[in-house]
């Protein structure tokens, strides 16, 4: 058994096998679940409860676009949330925060006892919370084939997970609906983070961008000055919270008996 925290997306769990109408969800999740708890110490299982979050009150665009759950698919993740009980696994949701800021309270929790972290999810804004240095922190996602790493989130998006934050703020996410910078894409924010390291660092000397040997850097000046609103809340959209209420001792609550 590996001594390290596995964090598991539960709202994933739940929505893969239910949209792609799979036979027996509960026997694919219930398998999932009983395979991590016999391989790692600590297991959490993390899930989003509502959209309605501190986010959208920030931001009503974001995550707008996604229709609210169907009555079935709420009794889709009751059940979920009832297996997980049965396993013994720790599930944590709230209604007021998002399961990656779960995860990356978790993680922060973790990481001070000294343990290492797994987090099973494939979303890329977790990435923000990879670490190589003991312990270590890494993404994880079979489906993807992920098993990432600080060379990883370098390969995938052309920065160092220090530097994730800023590159969403430049570069928003469709996704989520969160807006970024117009004319600002993944290669160019990847260039900026690389030359002048931060977000900040950026909007201190906007003028001097346009000697940066990156491609459209003569209109640099105009467009992050156009889109820095956008980029400060995109800012605030993006950083998970590590500091989120889950109770005097949330690690004690991941042990798994037989690691105990």
């Amino acid at each position: 058994m590996e001594r390290a925290l596995l964090i598991i997306d539960g709202t994933v769990l739940v929505l893969r096998p239910w949209f792609a109408k799979a036979p027996a969800p509960w026997a694919i999740a219930r398998q999932q679940l009983k395979t991590a708890a016999a391989k790692y110490s600590h297991v959490a299982v993390v899930i989003d409860r509502t959209m309605d979050t501190f986010r959208r009150e920030l931001d009503p665009r974001y995550k707008a676009h996604r229709p609210p759950a169907s009555e079935a698919l709420i009794a889709h993740f009751n059940r979920f949330e009832a297996e997980v009980e049965k396993l013994g696994i720790a599930l944590f949701g709230s209604l007021r925060v998002e399961a990656d800021d779960l995860a990356a309270t978790l993680t922060r929790h973790a990481v001070a006892a000294g343990l290492p972290v797994r987090i099973q999810a494939p979303d890329k804004d977790l990435f923000q919370l990879v670490q190589d240095a003991a312990p270590s922190v890494r993404v994880i996602a079979p489906k993807k084939g992920w098993n990432i790493d600080e060379a990883g989130v370098m390969e995938r998006l052309g920065v160092k997970p220090s530097q994730v934050i800023d590159f969403q703020s430049l570069v928003g996410d469709a996704t989520d609906g969160v807006v970024g910078v117009a004319g600002v894409g993944a290669k160019t924010a990847a260039a900026l983070l690389a030359a002048r390291g931060s977000l900040d660092a950026i909007y201190a000397d906007l003028d001097s961008l346009v000697n940066l040997k990156i491609r459209g850097a003569k209109t640099l000046p105009r467009k992050l000055l156009a889109g820095r609103d956008n980029a400060m809340l995109a800012r605030e959209l993006v950083t998970l919270l590590t500091d989120v209420d889950m109770g005097t001792d949330p690690l004690a609550m991941c042990v798994m008996p037989s690691a105990s």
